[in-house]
């Protein structure tokens, strides 16, 4: 009510801002993450790109790491 007297806008005048606001804030949101998908996605194909099929049969000799835990 205070918010509502300070700003000398109708009841209804200033839902509609309020309401005009938290759409614009909504599709920012949804902006953000289609763009976080992008980043992900260039990120993985960057990735994928200098990785190297490689098949192994048995009887290869293999590099064994042992860690210690």
């Amino acid at each position: 009510m205070r918010i509502l007297a300070e700003s000398e806008l109708e009841e209804s005048e200033w839902a509609q801002v309020h309401f005009d606001k938290l759409n614009l804030i909504e599709g920012k949101r949804l902006t953000a993450m289609s763009h976080g998908r992008l980043y992900q996605r260039q990120v993985k194909n960057a990735f994928n790109k200098k990785v190297h099929l490689r098949k192994f049969n048995e009887g290869n000799l293999v590099l064994k790491k042992v860690s210690e835990a």
